[in-house]
């Protein structure tokens, strides 16, 4: 089961930052596991001073338009995201999806 959480942490993450890197939006991830975060940098944070650094309208943005549309990240970018046995491929190409949606919306 851990590396099945691993798989689908992976292709969340991947998914997420193709189609930020296509519209030039600066976006970095980490995973450990089924564990993640995301920050909206071209660099990934390294420390707290870097996180305080990343973009705070676009994780914001981002995050809001999410739940607004059912699915939910950490509220905070100082906050590990997970995957569950739960989370179906479905679900996950459905995160992806709605994040290019909310690209193509303007971030």
């Amino acid at each position: 089961p851990y590396n099945s959480l691993e798989i689908k942490a992976k292709n969340l993450l991947i998914g997420m930052k193709r189609l930020f890197e296509k519209h030039k939006i600066p976006f970095s991830t980490n995973q450990l596991g089924g564990m993640f975060g995301f920050f909206f940098s071209e660099k990934l944070p390294k420390n707290f001073k870097d996180v305080v650094k990343t973009n705070d309208k676009h994780f914001k943005n981002f995050l809001n338009q999410c739940i607004e549309n059912g699915i939910y990240f950490a509220p905070s970018k100082f906050e590990a995201g997970f995957i569950s046995t739960k989370h179906t491929k479905t679900e996950i190409n459905n995160t992806i999806m709605t994040t290019k949606n909310i690209i193509n919306k303007g971030i």
